[in-house]
């Protein structure tokens, strides 16, 4: 079960959220309106940073090794790389042609991040090398997810067409060549990452989540939630207890809420369905818990690599920090 530890006043709906390595802090990206990142201190919970150069909505934040180089991607094309200390952008391209839904970064110096987005491509940056990004046709349709391996030999990534033509891709950093195709979904794959000791990789969608063996890339496990439950899964991670893995989502069920002007009158009714974060049993391949998080939709959550702390955001306009 969780416990919630506080909610964030951030009064916005958020996009992504990503930990630093070291737990130390972790950060927002804006969707909607405020299109900034917020850097928070995981001890205070409180804001010790604000980013602003996006011109649209944050897709995806992801820290570099040294916890002070943050790397983000937006619906406005472009992957940037920010200066914590300095609280400045250092670095950016606009090699996608649309939007960039998903950023990596690897581990080791030099920096590498990879990035994959709307237009089906797969990018991959040194900033420090002066060099443009190598571009490389992933998926036909999306490029959804990218995950690299901390080995620092792989790079993985999901998508291709809903509905369609969609796999998980596993391919070599040195040769830019698939060395793997995983196809285990019933649906596009939306997410990929590996395990923190990198021996499992996981692959989710929004019907279910597939954990794979990260050495022969054998399907281990299917999580799919139970007959009795309605929802979907659209954020996913690990966590750093090897037997838990975290996802989140919404309900199918809808609640309809007044809407009404100044005065009073009712003018229309919206409709919102709850934002649910799921708990699930690694060693059984069984979903622990699903409960209400958020009073609509989940957008994406992140947990931290050191402890068990949860951070999630929705619809709602909230973002909450958990205790696992």
């Amino acid at each position: 079960m969780l416990s919630l530890l506080k909610t964030l006043m951030e009064r916005r709906s958020v996009g992504a959220i990503a930990f630093s390595r070291d737990g130390s802090k972790f950060a927002t990206g804006g969707f909607y309106r405020d299109h900034s990142i917020r850097v928070w201190d995981r001890g205070t919970l409180e804001q010790v940073a604000r980013l602003r150069g996006h011109k649209k909505e944050i897709r995806s934040l992801a820290f570099a090794h040294d916890t002070l180089t943050l790397v983000s991607s937006s619906a406005d094309r472009t992957v940037a790389v920010w200066d914590l200390a300095q609280a400045q952008l250092i670095a950016s391209h606009s090699a996608h042609q649309k939007i960039v839904y998903e950023v990596a970064c690897q581990g080791t110096q030099p920096l590498l991040i990879a990035s994959g987005g709307q237009d089906g491509m797969l990018c991959l940056w040194e900033p420090d090398s002066g060099a443009r990004p190598r571009s490389i046709a992933a998926h036909r349709g999306n490029v959804n997810g990218v995950a690299l391996s901390p080995s620092g030999n792989i790079v993985v990534t999901g998508g291709g067409i809903e509905r369609g033509d969609f796999s998980v891709q596993v391919r070599d950093l040195r040769s830019d060549r698939v060395i793997q195709t995983l196809t285990g979904h019933s649906d596009w794959p939306l997410w990929v990452g590996f395990s923190h000791r990198g021996d499992l990789l996981a692959s989710g969608s929004y019907g279910e989540i597939c954990i794979w063996d990260a050495g022969s890339w054998r399907l281990l496990m299917v999580l799919r939630r139970p007959d009795s439950l309605r929802f979907s899964t659209i954020a996913f991670s690990f966590t750093p207890d090897p037997r838990i893995f975290v996802s989140g989502g919404w309900a199918h069920e809808e609640e309809k809420v007044e809407v009404r002007d100044t005065s009073g009158r009712l003018v229309g009714w919206n409709s919102k369905q709850k934002g649910l974060i799921q708990l699930w049993d690694l060693e059984t391949g069984q979903l622990r818990d699903s409960f209400a998080a958020h009073d609509n939709a989940l957008t994406c959550l992140a947990v931290s690599p050191t402890e068990g702390i949860l951070v999630t955001a929705g619809i709602d306009g909230a973002t909450k920090a958990w205790r696992l």
